[in-house]
């Protein structure tokens, strides 16, 4: 699927990973009018956006509650959440 401005507005988009490129995903979708969750197993994170929820230590369920969700390349395929 192509990604543009059209077809993301008021998506729910989870994005796995919040490292540098699920950060510029999330920045990305945020822009496009998207509705952003972001969900990462590390603690730490750069992100600094009140306008995407966000969960950190853990993939809970909330990641399933989505349209789509783009998966960083950080992200074991053999990971439980996916």
């Amino acid at each position: 699927m192509k990604l543009t401005a059209d077809n993301m507005k008021n998506k729910k988009i989870t994005i796995l990973g919040a490292g540098l490129s699920g950060v510029a995903a999330a920045n990305l979708a945020i822009n496009f009018n998207a509705k952003v969750f972001i969900s990462d197993l590390k603690v730490n994170s750069k992100l600094k956006d009140d306008n995407i929820t966000s969960e950190f230590g853990e993939h809970t369920n909330k990641c399933l509650n989505c349209d789509f969700a783009i998966i960083s390349p950080g992200i074991s395929k053999n990971n439980f959440i996916i």
